[in-house]
């Protein structure tokens, strides 16, 4: 009898074994499916709407997962920072219905707007842009913000003008 108790704790240990091993294997394979496979990318200017001759670096732009459409934010996924270009890149993750691209204004600035290519990206304010799954087929790139500056802008000063020189001005005798 000792023999087959020492079996019945063989077999279920092996069944144990098999358990772990089969959901470290489901564990792995979610792993791959969670890289990702897509990226939602753009740029962020300084200034007034569709004007892009003033890239905005050091704007935080993020990027959240959702199941439902704005205004659930959803879960947070990545965060990038803009470069000197105003350039940003998220990369997606599969698993949600929505993504929420939201870009935070710098310190002294306020949002004026966003843009993105028609039939892909919406535009729900002026720091929300949301896309639907799927993502595949759709532009993912030029997903625009303009921020501007909270400061009024400097009114320049007058330049005096001086006479050419060897030219003198006569006093008006009149």
């Amino acid at each position: 009898m000792r023999i087959q108790h020492k079996s019945i704790w063989a077999v279920g240990g092996i069944f144990i074994l098999i358990a772990i091993l089969s959901t470290l294997a489901i564990l792995s394979d979610n792993n791959v499916t969670a890289q990702a496979t897509a990226s939602l990318s753009g740029r962020v200017y300084a200034g007034d709407v569709g004007d892009q001759s003033h890239p905005l670096q050091g704007v935080t732009v993020s990027l959240y997962g959702a199941n439902n459409p704005h205004p659930d934010q959803g879960s947070f996924i990545i965060s990038t920072t803009t470069n000197s270009l105003g350039w940003y890149e998220l990369q997606v993750r599969p698993g949600w219905e929505f993504y929420h691209i939201i870009e935070s204004d710098l310190g002294g600035y306020t949002s004026e707007g966003a843009t993105s290519v028609s039939g892909s990206g919406e535009v729900k304010t002026n720091n929300w842009i949301q896309y639907a799954f799927p993502i595949e087929g759709k532009t993912t790139t030029g997903n625009k913000f303009w921020d501007k500056s909270d400061s009024p802008e400097p009114t320049p000063e007058p330049t005096p003008t001086e006479e050419p020189a060897g030219r003198h001005r006569l006093p008006d005798r009149g």
